[in-house]
């Protein structure tokens, strides 16, 4: 319930901001030089085309040797959280540092497909405890080998009674060489307030006035009906592997069986 919660925070706080002041200056001197020379304009052209075929062509960077499927199942990487480029909240919600610590485990993988299931660590460690549940990551595509994309899909996640559905669910990334650790993990999705608004003891559209004070907004949700959904957006998430650690999938039944999770 506390990580729920957190999560819960975290998406509510912050908020994106846009730069669009030098776009019109650039284009405006641009286009009066070239008018004056062909040769210039040939030559900028050549130049432009070059650097964004370069950049386009290979999202996420890092290696581009293939990695062998089997080999990543049963294999876990940490997915520092703390350290990735929040592109919504913005700010993270200034709870990065309270924020338990959360795991990524590969279950299934072959030439076409990968499955990842996510876990959370116990605090300040990289142990999974074994009394939060767990939940798997939506269908990924590997034929990108070794970059993977799993998503966009929903999840449904349990906790403590109150489950959320994570909406549009993605999460991509690249393995480097020997699959020791991830490079250009992004980490999407969207949480319905309605979902929320009962962890918080409040309603959906009180939880979407929350937010504004925090300089955050709620969002037309997938559906395209709703609009009561916040999103949370983080790129660039450092992960590296947890050497000799499987993760356990464990449903709110086998946590509410279990005694030491009382």
């Amino acid at each position: 319930m506390k990580w729920m919660i957190a999560v819960v925070s975290l998406v509510a706080c912050g908020g994106a901001s846009k730069d669009d002041g030098t776009s019109d200056t650039d284009v405006d001197e641009e286009s009066d030089t070239d008018t004056d020379a062909d040769a210039d304009t040939d030559t900028d052209t050549d130049t432009d085309t070059d650097t964004d075929t370069d950049t386009d062509t290979d999202p996420p960077t890092g290696n581009t040797t293939p990695v062998t499927p089997s080999d990543l199942v049963g294999r876990t990487w940490s997915f520092d959280i703390a350290n990735g480029v929040y592109i919504q909240p913005a700010t993270g919600g200034g709870l990065t540092g309270d924020l338990e610590p959360l795991l990524y485990g590969v279950v299934q993988a072959d030439a076409n497909s990968i499955t990842f299931v996510s876990a959370i660590a116990e605090p300040g460690t990289q142990v999974q405890n074994l009394c939060i549940t767990t939940h798997r990551t939506p269908a990924g595509d590997f034929t990108g080998n070794p970059a993977y994309r799993a998503g966009p899909g929903d999840v449904l996640v349990e906790s403590g009674g109150a489950p959320m559905t994570y909406l549009d669910y993605t999460f991509d990334g690249r393995f480097s060489i020997d699959a020791t650790s991830v490079t250009g993990a992004d980490y999407y999705t969207m949480l319905n307030t309605e979902d929320m608004a009962p962890l918080l003891g409040m309603n959906a559209q009180e939880v979407c006035d929350l937010v504004v004070t925090f300089g955050n907004a709620c969002q037309l949700c997938p559906n395209g009906i709703d609009t009561t959904c916040l999103a949370s957006e983080i790129e660039d998430v450092p992960m590296e592997e947890v050497l000799g650690l499987t993760l356990v999938e464990r449903s709110q039944a086998q946590i509410d069986a279990d005694p030491s999770c009382d």
